[in-house]
């Protein structure tokens, strides 16, 4: 429906070309962290999710209410997030972060994270939760 989406996941995944039919959907309103974690996620990773929610609304970069703040059982109504995937399970957040700070140098920093907090899940979870 709109070619950027499609541009914007050919240079994501570093494809040599791309054939897609993309509809993009709106940001879920709520969400909680052991939904966002999936049955293969680690056991402490809703724990880990509910800390990085605070820690990146702590720095101004989610905008939402939290409820029950830090706990993995909490619910998260959200209002912005740039992007969505920055509330997953950390080694998706750092797969992601890494790869768009190299397709998009300098798009991190101008929203007010260090690129360079994405090149390991520790160092991804200790800022972001810090």
């Amino acid at each position: 429906m709109d070619g950027t989406h499609r541009l914007h996941l050919w240079r994501m995944l570093d494809l040599p070309s791309l054939y897609a039919w993309v509809e993009s959907t709106a940001l879920p309103r709520q969400l909680m962290p052991y939904a966002v974690c999936g049955d293969d996620a680690g056991r402490d990773a809703p724990e880990q999710v509910a800390r990085i929610w605070v820690g990146l609304h702590d720095k101004g970069l989610l905008h939402g209410r939290l409820s029950h703040p830090g706990e993995p059982f909490g619910m998260l109504e959200l209002h912005a997030v740039p992007a969505l995937w920055l509330l997953y399970p950390f080694a998706l957040a750092t797969a992601y972060g890494s790869r768009y700070a190299e397709v998009y140098p300098e798009a991190w920093e101008r929203a007010g994270i260090p690129a360079d907090v994405f090149t390991t899940a520790e160092s991804w979870t200790r800022w972001a939760a810090g």
